[in-house]
């Protein structure tokens, strides 16, 4: 084993063996099964590649911070060997089983966080539509506007559904701070 696989960092799954111990045709075939589960998944789940890559990327960040305590992981190499013995200690373990690893592999990417901006940004175009609906509604019974947002909504926003707000609203938005 090198010295970074013996390191023990957070969020690493528990050896059931080390990998670097399996025998070269079981790693290999480890490789093999993950890539036809990844075909596999990617034509029930699209976005597969792009949830794995987001995973690889927050890892591969939480690593990089602990080189502020193990020099070791401050070097991108020995990062991308812990981010394999890590991948492979998974493919391992969701082979003993009987889990999907692409799946394990998703919903680990869903629970640091991927996918959720482009969720939030979704609810609010759905927000937005019912309340340009009651607006219109409001508008053709002959009721007063109501704008759907004001400054007070937007100063009661969350950081992430302002941002989603803004970037789809920017006319309005200068129209609600008097611009």
């Amino acid at each position: 084993m090198t010295e970074i696989e013996e390191t023990n960092i957070p969020e690493t799954a528990p050896e059931s063996e080390s990998p670097a111990a399996q025998p070269q045709n079981d790693v290999d075939s480890l490789w093999q099964n993950f890539e036809h589960d990844v075909q596999e998944y990617k034509s029930k789940v699209p976005d597969f590649t792009e949830a794995f890559g987001y995973l690889l990327a927050r890892r591969d960040a939480q690593l990089a911070a602990y080189g502020a305590i193990d020099k070791r992981l401050s070097d991108p190499a020995a990062r991308a060997a812990q981010l394999e013995n890590e991948a492979l200690q998974v493919l391992t373990q969701a082979a003993q089983a009987g889990v999907s690893p692409a799946e394990f592999m998703y919903n680990m990417a869903k629970t640091q966080g991927y996918g959720q901006a482009a969720n939030m940004a979704a609810d609010y175009e759905q927000k937005s539509k019912t309340r340009s609906a009651a607006k219109s509604l409001t508008l053709s019974a002959g009721g007063a506007g109501v704008s759907p947002m004001n400054i007070e909504s937007l100063a009661a926003l969350p950081q992430e559904e302002f941002d989603a707000w803004y970037w789809q609203n920017k006319d309005e938005f200068k129209r609600i701070m008097g611009r």
